[in-house]
């Protein structure tokens, strides 16, 4: 994992060597380390002038094996003696100090819970190591039960993982060819991914070891303390709590899949939750992610904005709050262009058993179209994603570059649908004819 700078909540008084071991396997070349240990009241007198001078040399070389253990790990050390956890002293340091991950382990199960109100309060990861053990771990199996989660995973995957971690994602549902083709996109790696049922994943996960050695566990949010603190072999890393920023950061957002037409790729974003109409998100900027990468940033007035052609098949989106940064990903996006098969466009809307007729089209891939702005695309999906068919939704009214339909008759959405499809049409053949042109010998007499 690349994470730079690292807090370790540490015992004064017990052996660093096995949590520091296992925390240089894991994290193997942070810029800065700053170790907070905690030691009983009474005790720290042995650091005041007047105790008496054993216990003071005792007290001193306390420090100096802690300096010498942490300076194994990283190059630059801060060591601090305390004598106990105090949430608000920790956050004053983790966010005054930039760190982007905070160490405990299993032997400290008052820290626990301590050390989830810390992830919340300045966004940062957690690591659990395990009792014992300083085996490097194997794989990374990371949970991801919903969509939201299976794209904060994949950005995690993208900024801190390689092919040698064999990662594998536990997902809630059966991903689509277009989920798996997405997914890959943004983690910038082959992904395993395996389908599991209901929530005791977790607890069957964390309890259990694995014959194939010990694993990285990798989970989208703080699960109970008392399942940290059962005897495992395998260390666990809580993603950085998302969202707890503002109001308008804790409102989902929602955006159509995206029409690359060689010219622009214009962008409608709303949020997720309402009844009726969609309405748009706030003014502010959006950053665009490919392979782990920011590849953009924009600014969206009404929810509207554009991007430049040619950026990918995939983008994560997420709102910029300040700090740019892979774990805020909110959703991901799939980038239509001219391809080598034709397409299919349809309302998502279409009854379930039109979907089913629609799932037996071979001669060209499916398209989902929201012609009317009633539902979010992100139900759209789902309700495509049941069906079997791809989880594409593209919206009419972003296509056209036109405002919302509300008070056009139903009656002609089918001539929406088909100006949608005719305007798609019209840029995939210049598209095609803009090729032939660059691939073609110049005019004239030719030897």
């Amino acid at each position: 994992m690349n994470y730079r700078r690292v807090l370790l909540l540490a015992n004064a008084t017990g052996d660093p060597q096995s949590a520091l071991a296992v925390l240089s396997a894991l994290v193997p070349s942070p810029e800065h380390l700053t170790v907070v240990a905690y030691h009983a009241p009474q005790l720290l007198a042995w650091l005041a002038p007047v105790a008496p001078r054993e216990e003071r040399d005792a007290a001193d070389e306390m420090l100096d094996r802690l300096r010498a253990a942490a300076r194994v790990v990283a190059p630059a050390v801060d060591v601090r003696i305390a004598a106990e956890p105090a949430i608000d002293a920790l956050t004053e340091l983790v966010t005054t100090t930039g760190i982007d991950l905070v160490v405990i382990d299993a032997h400290q199960r008052a820290v626990i819970p301590l050390a989830g109100e810390l992830r919340k309060r300045a966004a940062v990861a957690v690591l659990c190591l395990p009792l014992g053990g300083s085996d490097r771990p194997h794989r990374l199996l990371c949970v991801g039960l919903s969509a939201r989660e299976r794209w904060l995973m994949a950005a995690f995957l993208a900024a801190h993982a390689t092919v040698v971690d064999h990662p594998t994602l536990l997902c809630g549902v059966r991903l689509s060819d277009q989920d798996m083709r997405q997914l890959r996109s943004i983690a910038g790696l082959s992904v395993d991914v395996q389908r599991v049922d209901g929530e005791d994943v977790l607890r069957g996960t964390l309890r259990g070891g694995s014959a194939a050695g010990p694993r990285l566990i990798v989970l989208p949010r703080f699960p109970p303390a008392l399942l940290l603190a059962v005897p495992r072999r395998d260390p666990v890393l809580v993603l950085p709590a998302i969202g707890a920023r503002s109001a308008e950061w804790q409102r989902a957002i929602d955006l159509p899949d995206l029409v690359d037409d060689g010219a622009a790729i214009r962008i409608r974003a709303e949020y997720a939750v309402g009844v009726g109409r969609r309405t748009p998100i706030a003014d502010q900027e959006l950053e665009f992610f490919l392979h782990g990468t920011k590849v953009a940033r924009v600014f969206s007035r009404d929810g509207k904005c554009e991007l430049p052609p040619g950026l990918g098949d995939a983008l994560g989106v997420s709102r910029h709050a300040g700090v740019a940064s892979l774990s805020s990903l909110e959703t991901q996006v799939a980038v239509l262009r001219p391809g080598a098969r034709p397409r299919l466009l349809f309302d998502a809307e279409l009854r379930l058993n039109e979907l089913q007729a629609i799932k037996t089209v071979t001669w060209a891939e499916p398209v989902g179209v929201r012609i009317r702005s009633t539902r979010s695309c992100r139900s759209l999906r789902a309700r495509l994603r049941a069906a079997g068919l791809p989880p594409i939704v593209i919206d009419t009214s972003t296509v056209l570059d036109e405002g919302d339909a509300h008070d056009v008759s139903a009656l002609i959405d089918a001539v929406r649908l088909a100006r949608t499809a005719s305007r798609s049409r019209r840029w995939c053949i210049e598209d095609r004819t803009r090729l032939r042109r660059q691939h073609s010998p110049p005019s004239g007499r030719t030897n």
